[in-house]
């Protein structure tokens, strides 16, 4: 059976579905992989792995209707090609053209991943959006062509349903993208507290109020240490490299730019932090959780899910630096509740989103 696996990020492929390319090749499946950057840049990577390459048109970001039917018949080309059984989509663009594109192509098994929501339906969502607006419409007529559409939280999952995206019957839900728990191994957490973030510096991440909490934080506890991992973003909202670099020289965190290599960053740790505003299901916090780390939440879809509040970490409300802070210092008061959490954390992973029983109840239910 041949599966194509769609996204306009190539190189999201690689960093969160390697595992679930990996699981269908092992089920005896050939996989071709749709993505928007150039084959000659990604052809041998893929192959690597055991399966092909193909490049479609696609703006990511652009919101021109023209560039967006051109998507479509890149994407119908490539089907016509390729002729896959099956089609595994995730990410806006992926879903909403991916799936047209295939059912025009007559694929017709279609499976779509809804991985959170972002700004577009989360902000002020009683307001009149014409782009949520347009999007939802889109979304609709898509998903429609869908056998299944996975969702990686139940608020999501309510919020298309309410919204008559997408009929309750034919939905799943999945327990984010899962974790590695053999690469994320278990690892003693230092002595010395110090708090991690892990993700995009753009305003939805949080990454504002996590400064500001760590900056608080400092004033009373000196010794203590933030580190942040993660690259300045095309996103309006990112933080700006003249800010970054007034931070840097303030000295009150500490920035790594993006890695290649997160595991020793979460290693080395006490402490992780993710003050997002919403999220399908937070991978690093996911691989945080993994290595044995208690966990700094915010009370936002998908990120309720992951923490355990008093269990293996501390939930805190949404936008709330002073919150975020006294949590903060809840682990320096305490730090004996690096190591019980911690362990309660790891327990979690092992148990509800280690990525192979995650991989197979996708693979599962597309009949792989």
């Amino acid at each position: 059976m041949k599966v194509a696996v769609v996204s306009a990020y190539t190189e999201s492929h690689v960093s969160l579905r390697a595992e679930l390319i990996r699981e269908m090749l092992l089920r005896g499946h050939e996989v071709v992989v749709f993505g928007g950057d150039p084959e000659e840049t990604w052809r041998e990577e893929f192959a690597k792995r055991g399966c092909s390459y193909r490049q479609f048109f696609v703006n990511r970001t652009g919101t021109n209707p023209l560039q967006d039917f051109k998507t479509i018949r890149s994407l119908g080309r490539l089907f016509a090609e390729e002729k896959p059984d099956k089609v595994f989509t995730y990410h806006a663009k992926g879903n909403i053209y991916g799936s047209i594109a295939a059912y025009q192509s007559g694929v017709k098994e279609i499976y779509s991943l809804v991985a959170g929501l972002g700004t577009i339906f989360r902000d002020n969502p009683d307001d009149f959006n014409p782009i949520r607006s347009i999007m939802a419409a889109e979304y609709r007529f898509a998903l429609k062509r869908a056998k299944t559409v996975f969702f990686q939280n139940d608020d999501d999952r309510r919020l298309f349903c309410e919204k008559g995206i997408v009929d309750l019957s034919k939905t799943a839900i999945v327990n984010g993208s899962g974790v590695d728990t053999v690469r994320f191994s278990y690892v003693t957490p230092p002595h010395d507290i110090s708090f991690l973030f892990v993700g995009r510096l753009i305003k939805d991440k949080g990454i504002r109020e996590f400064i500001e909490a760590a900056r608080t934080v400092k004033e009373r506890y000196p010794t203590i240490s933030f580190q942040i991992v993660g690259d300045i973003d095309e996103n309006p909202t990112s933080l700006k490299k003249d800010e970054v670099a007034q931070l840097a020289q303030e000295g009150v965190v500490t920035f790594y730019g993006s890695q290649a290599d997160i595991v020793p960053f979460y290693n080395k740790c006490a402490v992780f932090v993710l003050p997002s505003y919403h999220e399908g299901t937070p991978r690093s916090a996911l691989e945080a959780l993994s290595v044995g780390r208690p966990v700094i939440l915010t009370d936002a879809p998908g990120c309720r899910d992951v923490v355990r509040d008093g269990e293996n970490g501390i939930m805190v409300p949404v936008r709330d630096p002073f919150a975020l802070a006294a949590a903060m210092e809840e682990f320096v008061l305490n730090p004996s509740l690096v190591e019980t959490m911690g362990k309660k954390s790891r327990a979690i992973a092992e148990e509800k989103y280690d990525v192979d029983k995650v991989n197979a109840v996708i693979c599962n239910t597309m009949g792989l």
